[in-house]
């Protein structure tokens, strides 16, 4: 928020700009982290071409021929796959990976808190209304599949019971 914004009295919406800066800034962030992420990979990448290109050379001094695309494609797949692992196994790329992941869903939930705010005087079902009714949902369909297995059990129980109930009453008027 720009010093003159600041001067202005604190009301919903100033603290809803403020929000809206604290956003952007971490949107800057998120993009910053993301591209170094993109230019690991991009570093990459560039490690396969050149290591395509000196197996190449290799086998061409060789003798070898490279006469099918898909030999080469089978080549370029065999080295990426070496170079990829190994950048993805490293603890640089981890912690960047895990870092960009936090940010992501950091703004995701800020904006989504930003959409619930806009859309509360609307009379639209917001993403928590509809969170909230999920879980009653669930609830009530957990609570009923309870209640059947108690049905279940007891008219098991009933003809079982009356079938022991006559046996005895049976044999009380046999004797």
């Amino acid at each position: 928020v720009s010093p003159i914004a600041k001067m202005a009295t604190p009301n919903q919406y100033t603290k809803t700009a403020a929000e809206w800066a604290d956003i952007a800034n971490e949107v800057a962030v998120f993009q910053i982290k993301n591209a170094e992420l993109q230019y690991m990979m991009y570093q990459q990448s560039t490690k396969v071409m050149d290591q395509l290109v000196e197996s190449i050379m290799n086998k061409m001094e060789n003798g070898v021929e490279i006469n099918s695309i898909s030999a080469l494609y089978q080549e370029w797949l065999n080295i990426g796959d070496k170079v990829y692992v190994e950048l993805f196994e490293s603890d640089e790329y981890s912690k960047l990976m895990a870092e960009v992941s936090a940010l992501q869903l950091k703004l995701r939930k800020q904006m989504d808190m930003q959409a619930e705010k806009m859309l509360a005087g609307v009379p639209v079902a917001t993403r928590s209304d509809l969170d909230e009714l999920y879980k009653v949902i669930y609830d009530l369909k957990k609570e009923v599949r309870q209640l059947e297995k108690m049905l279940d059990i007891e008219s098991e129980e009933a003809p079982a019971a009356k079938a022991a109930t006559s046996k005895t009453t049976k044999s009380a008027t046999k004797k």
